[in-house]
């Protein structure tokens, strides 16, 4: 999928929504009557919001530093979608790792947590020699689900290259049944983020 500068594209994880414009106000339309027929009422905490689309997060840490290299551009000559998603995916895993779910853990206590939800936004391109940054947030938690933040900036010009809103579940590894996060868990993730959040 191509994406040039003035063109946003809205996709649902689960292949229920595509949207693809050239003005960014029909997108956020789009992105409304999306999120009422599925039963959300968040857009107002995770859409679109300011001038360019950026919202700051009021809490997150680095989980991702990185360049853009030639094999990753695609014949449009910027950064291929496949490339966004799979530098998120390594930042949630450093996100993961910051609250208590190390790999030795999720070996261990067999937890898994799998996603069941993505939405994407990409705001500026990224072309071969860009570097780019990752900051990620814990946006909710709830018994056996969490609800992250990744918003990838270039490195130099400050500016907001793309935004995911991911949900995950947790999972028993042996049962591949969902299942309550552990209660430091949760504990760490109010503590680190949800609790700086509301002051």
């Amino acid at each position: 999928m191509a994406r040039y500068p003035a063109i946003s594209a809205g996709i649902s994880c689960a292949g229920l929504v595509v949207a693809v414009c050239c003005s960014r106000s029909w997108l956020q339309r789009r992105i409304v009557s999306v999120i009422e027929v599925l039963g959300r009422a968040d857009l107002a905490a995770n859409g679109p919001s300011g001038e360019n689309g950026a919202k700051t997060m009021a809490e997150s840490i680095v989980t991702y530093r990185g360049a853009v290299y030639p094999w990753h551009c695609d014949h449009m000559g910027h950064m291929n979608v496949m490339w966004y998603v799979g530098k998120f995916d390594e930042a949630t895993w450093q996100l993961f790792s910051s609250i208590g779910l190390s790999p030795t853990r999720l070996r261990n206590e067999a937890i898994g947590m799998v996603a069941v939800e993505q939405r994407l936004e990409y705001k500026h391109e990224l072309v071969a020699g860009d570097l780019l940054t990752i900051r990620s947030s814990v946006q909710e938690v709830r018994e056996k689900a969490v609800v992250l933040v990744h918003e990838m900036t270039n490195q130099e010009t400050q500016e907001l290259a793309a935004r995911t809103v991911l949900t995950g579940v947790c999972i028993d590894l042996n049962t591949r049944k969902a299942r309550p996060l552990p209660a430091d868990i949760r504990e760490q993730i109010v503590s680190t983020f949800l609790a700086k959040a509301d002051k």
